[in-house]
C-alpha cells in the first residue's frame, strides 16, 4: 500500500515539474501552409496580441519599444466625421495593455509615419497634416514628454505637398527626416531630407531627383555620420520605377547613387546596415520573381554593388514594409501577402539566413486585410510587429500588435497547455486514488 502510493504521489510531482518546465505558456503553435514545391516550415509562436481603436478606422505606422520595456506606436484616428484624422500616439506596457493614448491635430487630416523616443523619455512623431482632400500636406514634427503630453510642433513645406516617410535622432540632439515634397518644382515630386535642432528648428534641407518622380521610403546615419536613403527614382534606371540608394554626408551633400530594378516596377521601402558594414535593401519588384508583385531583397557592399539578391512572393501582390538583420546574420521582412493566408491581405513575415534564402514564412490575420507596418526585435530577443487589422478588434480598421518568438521548434513537438495539464493531473489523482482503495497495483 505504502509502495502505491508512494509512487503516485512521485509520478503526480513529476507530472508538475514537466508542466511547470515546459507546458504552462498557453502558447500557440502556427505550422506554414508552405509555398509550392516547399518542405514543411516551422514558423514563429505567438505569445500575445491586442488590437487597438473604435468604430472608425485606426492604423499604426511606427513601433518603438520603451526603457520600461514597454511600447509605444503611432500612426491615426479616425474622428466621428469619418472625414478627418488626427496624429495617434499610444503607450501600452511590456503585454501591449494600453497604459494612455493621446491625439494631435487640428481641424485637417493629420497621421504619424515615424517614431522616436528621445532622451528625455518622450517622444518625437514625425508625419503630414493638411487636407488630403485637395493633396496639400505639410511634414510636421511633434514633440511630446514621457506621458504624451504636446511639448512643441513644428511644419515644414511650401506650396504643395509634402510628406515625411522616416525619422532619427541626430547624435547631436537633433533631428533628420526624410520623405518627399512637390514645393520645388512643378508636378513632379523630389526626394527631401531635413535637419532640424534638438527643438525642431530647420538647421539645413536637400532635395534630389531629375525630371520626374523622386521619393524616399526609409533612412539610416552610419557611425560615421553619412545618412543613407533609400525609395524610388523615376528619372534615372532601367524600368517604369528603380529602387534608388542616395548616399550623402553629414550635412545632406550627395556623395554617390545606385539605381537597382529591371524593365517594371521596383520599389524600395527598408533598408539596414549589415554586420561587415554593407546593406540589404527590401521592397517590392514586378521585373523579377514569381508573380504580380513579390518581396525583393538586395544585399550590397558599402560601394553599392550587388553582392546577392532574392525574391519572396506568389502569384497576387506581397509587399514589404520593414526589415531587420537577426543576430544569425539572417534577415527578417515583414509586410503583407495576397499570395497566401486566410483572408485578403495577411501579415507576413520571411526569415531568411545571410545569403537570402528562406528558412520559414508565416502569415498572421483573419478574413479581412492586415498588414505589418514595422516590425522590432525586444531586449528579450523576442520581436513585435503592428500594423492593422479589420478582420479583428471594434472597428473598420483597428491597429493591431503581435509579439512572437521565433524560437526553432520541431514540427512535431507538442506543448501542453495550462488547461489540458490540469485535467490530464485531475485525471490521474482520482485513478490513483482508485487504485489504492482498491489495493491495485499502480
Amino acid at each position: 500500500m505504502i509502495g502505491f502510493k508512494l509512487r503516485g504521489i512521485l509520478l503526480i510531482v513529476l507530472i508538475i515539474v514537466v508542466l511547470i518546465k515546459g507546458g504552462v505558456s498557453n502558447a500557440i503553435f502556427l505550422i506554414n501552409s508552405p509555398m509550392k514545391g516547399e518542405k514543411d516550415q516551422v514558423g514563429p509562436v505567438i505569445l500575445w496580441n491586442q488590437t487597438y481603436g473604435s468604430p472608425a478606422n485606426e492604423v499604426a505606422y511606427a513601433l518603438v519599444q520603451t526603457v520600461d520595456k514597454g511600447f509605444a506606436l503611432a500612426g491615426y484616428t479616425e474622428n466621428d466625421d469619418t472625414i478627418s484624422s488626427d496624429m495617434w500616439l499610444v503607450k501600452t506596457d511590456e503585454n501591449g495593455v494600453e497604459q494612455w493614448n493621446q491625439t494631435y491635430g487640428k481641424t485637417e487630416d493629420e497621421y504619424a509615419s515615424s517614431l522616436f523616443q528621445t532622451d528625455d523619455e518622450g517622444f518625437i512623431l514625425a508625419g503630414s497634416i493638411g487636407t488630403a482632400a485637395v493633396g496639400i500636406s505639410d511634414m510636421w514634427l511633434v514633440k511630446t514628454d514621457k506621458n504624451g503630453a504636446q511639448l512643441w510642433n513644428r511644419t515644414y513645406g511650401g506650396r504643395a505637398d509634402s510628406r515625411v516617410s522616416s525619422l532619427h535622432q541626430t547624435t547631436d540632439g537633433g533631428f533628420i527626416f526624410a520623405g518627399y515634397t512637390y514645393s520645388f518644382r512643378t508636378d513632379e515630386s523630389d526626394m527631401w531630407l531635413v535637419k532640424t535642432g534638438s527643438n525642431g528648428t530647420l538647421q539645413w534641407d536637400h532635395t534630389y531627383g531629375g525630371l520626374m518622380d523622386e521619393e524616399a521610403s526609409s533612412l539610416i546615419q552610419t557611425v560615421d555620420g553619412r545618412i543613407i536613403l533609400v525609395g524610388f527614382t523615376r528619372s534615372y534606371g532601367r524600368g517604369r520605377t528603380d529602387m534608388w540608394l542616395v548616399i550623402t554626408d553629414a550635412i545632406g551633400t550627395m556623395q554617390w547613387n545606385q539605381t537597382y530594378g529591371g524593365t517594371g516596377f521596383d520599389v524600395a521601402s527598408a533598408l539596414v546596415q549589415t554586420s561587415e558594414g554593407g546593406f540589404a535593401l527590401a521592397g517590392s519588384t514586378t521585373s523579377y520573381g514569381r508573380g504580380g508583385t513579390d518581396m525583393w531583397l538586395l544585399k550590397i557592399d558599402i560601394n553599392g554593388n550587388i553582392q546577392w539578391n532574392q525574391t519572396y512572393g506568389g502569384k497576387n501582390y506581397d509587399g514589404v514594409s520593414d526589415l531587420l538583420q537577426t543576430s544569425d546574420g539572417g534577415f527578417i521582412l515583414a509586410g503583407l501577402t495576397e499570395s497566401y493566408g486566410l483572408g485578403e491581405s495577411d501579415m507576413w513575415l520571411v526569415k531568411t539566413d545571410n545569403n537570402g534564402f528562406m528558412q520559414w514564412h508565416q502569415t498572421f490575420g483573419g478574413s479581412g486585410y492586415e498588414m505589418v507596418s514595422d516590425l522590432i526585435q525586444t531586449t528579450d530577443e523576442s520581436f513585435v510587429l503592428v500594423g492593422y487589422t479589420d478582420s479583428y478588434g471594434s472597428g473598420r480598421n483597428d491597429i493591431c500588435l503581435v509579439k512572437i518568438s521565433t524560437k526553432v521548434l520541431d514540427t512535431y513537438d507538442i506543448q501542453i497547455n495550462v488547461t489540458a495539464g490540469l485535467i490530464i493531473l485531475i485525471i490521474l489523482f482520482f485513478f490513483i486514488l482508485w487504485s489504492i482503495r482498491k489495493n491495485k497495483p499502480f
